[in-house]
C-alpha cells in the first residue's frame, strides 16, 4: 500500500485514470500469487499513457524494475520500447529471439522492426559468423510480413555471403505474397545467383498462391527425374524415406557417376570430397542441393581449374599445390600431375561444379531418395558398430 500511496501522486499530475489503475492493479498484486503478480503488474504498464518518465524518477524505477523481472518475454519488448528505455535497449533483440513461443517471437521482432531499435537487426545480420541466431532471426523476419522485414532479407539474397544463410532468407521472403514476388523479379531480371535457384524453385512451388505457383514454373521450373517429371519440391522430398540398400546401389551404378568421382570406404575414384562421412556433416536437405544444383555451393579446394601450357597442351582439374616452381593438378581420373610453373601460361577457375548437372536425370524419384538416404546412413558412429 505504501509503493501504490508512493506512485499515485506523481500519475495524478499526468492523468486520474492512471491513479486508478494502477491503485486497483498494485492492491491485486499485493494478493496474488506470483504468475498473476507479473500479468497484473505488466498489464497495468500496457494501460500508462502519455507518461514522461524522466519526469517521474519513482515511477520509472518501478516500470524498470517490472520489466527487469519480464526479460525474455513478449510483454518486455513491447513495454520498453512504449516506455524508450535505453537502458533496455541491447536486451531487446536478444530477448525477442529468446522467446520459444513463435507467434510471442514474432509479435516481439514486429515492435523491434517499427522502432527506432530495429538497428540492431541489421547490426545482427551484418555479422559474418553464421549462426543458429542469425537463422532464427532470418526465418522470423519472414514470419512478420513485414515491408521493412522483407527489404532486409532482400538485401541479404543480393549481396555476397554465406549461401546458406542466403538460401534460407530466399524461403523466408517466399512465405508472403509480396515476397514471393521479389523473388520472381529477382530471377527474371537474373539478379538471382545460381546457387539459389533451386531453393527459390521448391519453395514457390510450394507457395499457395496460384498465379506465383504458374509464373514459377515458367521462370524457375524444378528439376526434371529420369521419366521426365518435374520433382516435388524440396521440403517434400526430405520428408520421403528411401531404402538404404537400394540407395548404395544408385550410388555405385555406372550412370548415377557417382562413385567416379567420389570414394566412400576406398572405393570410388578420389576427384571430389570424400564422402565415407557425409551424413555427420550434411544434413538430408543439402544433400538434395548439392545433387540437384552442384554449382551452388563449391566446397572450398575442390573448385575447377582450366590450366594451360606453354606448349598448346590444356589440363583441367582441382589444384592440389600451387608453390613459386610448381603446379599439381588432380584430373577427374584421380591423377595428379605436376607441372613446372614456367610452362605455365595461365589458369582460370570455372564457375561451375566439376560434378555434372542434371544427374537426377539419370535416375526416378525413388532412387534418388534412396540415394540420399544410402549418403546419410554414411556416418562415423554407423562405421565403427
Amino acid at each position: 500500500t505504501t509503493r501504490v500511496h508512493s506512485v499515485i501522486p506523481l500519475a495524478m499530475n499526468k492523468r486520474q485514470s492512471i491513479a486508478t489503475i494502477l491503485a486497483i492493479g498494485y492492491l491485486w498484486v499485493s494478493s496474488s500469487p506470483g504468475v498473476a503478480q507479473a500479468n497484473v503488474k505488466l498489464e497495468a504498464l500496457r494501460r500508462l499513457e502519455g507518461l514522461n518518465l524522466d519526469a517521474n524518477p519513482s515511477l520509472k524505477q518501478t516500470v524498470t524494475e517490472i520489466l527487469e523481472e519480464a526479460k525474455g518475454s513478449p510483454a518486455f519488448v513491447e513495454l520498453a520500447i512504449k516506455f524508450k528505455l535505453e537502458t533496455f535497449r541491447n536486451d531487446l533483440l536478444p530477448s525477442a529471439l529468446a522467446i520459444e513461443d513463435r507467434t510471442g517471437s514474432v509479435n516481439a521482432l514486429r515492435h523491434i522492426l517499427d522502432s527506432e531499435a530495429k538497428a540492431s537487426i541489421e547490426a545482427a545480420l551484418d555479422d559474418p559468423e553464421e549462426t543458429q541466431t542469425t537463422m532464427k532471426l532470418i526465418d522470423l523476419l519472414g514470419a512478420s510480413g513485414s515491408r521493412e522485414a522483407a527489404s532486409y532479407l532482400k538485401a541479404i539474397i543480393l549481396r555476397e555471403g554465406s549461401i546458406d544463410t542466403r538460401r534460407r532468407a530466399v524461403t523466408a521472403l517466399v512465405s508472403t505474397r509480396q515476397g514471393a514476388q521479389a523473388i520472381l523479379d529477382m530471377a527474371q531480371s537474373k539478379q538471382l545467383a545460381p546457387g539459389l535457384k533451386l531453393t527459390a524453385a521448391s519453395s514457390l512451388a510450394a507457395t499457395p498462391w496460384n498465379r506465383i505457383r504458374e509464373q514459377a514454373s515458367t521462370i524457375l521450373p524444378l528439376p526434371l527425374s529420369a521419366d521426365m517429371q518435374n520433382l516435388p519440391p524440396l521440403s517434400e522430398l526430405i520428408q520421403q524415406e528411401g531404402n538404404i540398400a537400394e540407395g548404395e546401389k544408385v550410388f555405385n551404378r555406372p550412370t548415377s557417376l557417382c562413385s567416379i568421382c567420389h570414394v566412400v570406404l576406398d572405393k570410388g575414384i578420389d576427384f571430389g570430397p570424400n564422402l565415407t562421412e557425409i551424413g555427420d556433416k550434411l544434413g538430408k536437405d543439402a544433400l538434395f542441393e548439392a545433387i540437384l544444383s552442384p554449382s551452388a555451393g563449391i566446397s572450398f579446394d575442390y573448385e575447377i581449374w582450366d590450366v594451360s601450357l606453354k606448349n598448346g597442351d590444356e589440363a583441367t582439374g582441382i589444384i592440389v599445390s600451387d608453390t613459386e616452381t610448381e603446379l599439381a593438378i588432380k584430373s577427374q581420373a584421380g591423377i595428379v600431375t605436376r607441372y613446372p610453373k614456367s610452362d605455365v601460361t595461365s589458369k582460370v577457375k570455372q564457375s561451375r561444379s566439376g560434378m555434372p548437372e542434371g544427374l537426377q536425370m539419370t535416375m526416378s524419384q525413388a532412387d534418388l531418395v534412396n540415394l540420399v538416404s544410402y549418403l546419410t546412413s554414411l556416418r562415423k558412429k554407423a562405421l565403427d558398430q
